[in-house]
């Protein structure tokens, strides 16, 4: 008869996890690939001066661009629709568009050649969104 503790969920399993994390430091190396998703994520932006990001944020490696559309905040805006379509468009990286704001939850393995093909595909997929709202007449954007 299996115990509790031997189960894959059971506490066995819950410290062989955390002793994985322990020593590999996991969060150290999130911290690093979001610090090089965030830095080429500036680097593609200053090549794009007409788009208008309102925050970027990162946490260890959870990196996000929010748009930048003072009329309209929240989850329902229209420029979260248009990121949704624009990131079925861009197949380059899974990015998560959660409303106005869009967002990439790397793995710690993470290479830093990847980290700018994220930095670079948050700013392509962010831009094909941010043309197609601003040349909507009916966009708050476009007033």
């Amino acid at each position: 008869m299996s115990r509790a503790a031997d189960r894959p969920g059971g506490l066995r399993g819950q410290l062989a996890r955390f002793f994985a994390v322990h020593h590999r430091d996991t969060p150290a190396l999130l911290d690093r690939v979001g610090a090089q998703i965030e830095s080429a994520i500036r680097s593609e932006l200053a090549t794009h001066p007409a788009l208008s990001v309102l925050t970027q944020r990162r946490f260890g490696g959870i990196v996000a661009i929010e748009a930048a559309n003072p009329e309209d905040h929240g989850y329902l805006a229209p420029m979260g629709d248009m990121l949704c379509e624009a990131c079925r468009a861009n197949s380059d990286v899974l990015l998560r568009p959660l409303g106005p704001v869009l967002y990439a939850l790397p793995p710690a393995c993470t290479s830093p050649d990847e980290a700018a093909t994220i930095g670079r595909a948050i700013v392509k997929t962010y831009a094909m969104a941010w043309q197609r709202a601003t040349s909507s007449p009916s966009s708050p954007t476009h007033a």
